[in-house]
């Protein structure tokens, strides 16, 4: 029997390699030889799936996008900090991977300034990412884990771009995983409310 093809498990491997070549070596690194031999394919697998080097780097930027597509799957969570602690993260290269992705992320970003195609699903993903931030924040003020006059919309700004500057500062001094991590917990524990102090009791 010929062998199956599962054509869009194939085009996330391209995906996949387009962004390895991407953080390694830019996205003028990108031709078809260099996807084909760190796909591991022949030249002639990539035309198949792929019309162009534009097509490739635009795939590839739209497969970093979905690799955050479970932003919302992390807020479902009762634990408005953990949700939180969970989003922040999901922006900052904590892991080998989430530094490849973050590093082609950026070589994108550059892209993205004169290419409306790459351009839209990054502004649309900055923009959805930020929302879950504030509304994350306005449950935890509801619920008192956050102080009750916390100002969310400055908050929410504060810790996207703080989020996305340790991105950046990451990608180029490679800042250590475990430092990064502590850096976001520090950020968070600053908003969580201390619990409530038992007042003296009462006599009888």
């Amino acid at each position: 029997m010929p062998k199956i093809v599962d054509h869009d498990e194939r085009r996330e491997e391209v995906a996949n390699a387009v962004i390895d070549v991407v953080a390694r070596s830019g996205v003028a690194g990108v031709t078809l030889k260099s996807v084909a031999e760190e796909a591991g394919w022949s030249t002639g697998v990539i035309n198949h799936y792929f019309d162009s080097k534009t097509d490739l780097i635009v795939t590839a930027a739209r497969h970093c996008l979905r690799q955050w597509a479970s932003l919302d799957r992390r807020v479902a969570t009762d634990d408005a900090v953990a949700a939180l602690r969970d989003l922040i993260q999901a922006m900052v290269p904590i892991h080998e991977r989430r530094m490849a992705i973050t590093r082609a992320m950026i070589a994108f970003m550059g892209e993205a300034i004169a290419d409306d195609a790459l351009a839209e699903p990054l502004r649309a993903m900055q923009i959805h990412w930020r929302s879950l931030i504030a509304d994350v924040l306005r449950r935890g003020v509801a619920g008192g884990e956050f102080a009750a006059s916390l100002d969310v919309d400055h908050t929410a700004d504060t810790l996207a771009a703080l989020a996305n500057g340790l991105a950046v500062r990451s990608a180029f001094e490679s800042v250590e995983f475990e430092v990064q991590r502590g850096l976001v917990d520090r950020w968070i524990d600053q908003l969580v409310m201390e619990p409530a102090t038992a007042g003296p009791a009462s006599g009888g």
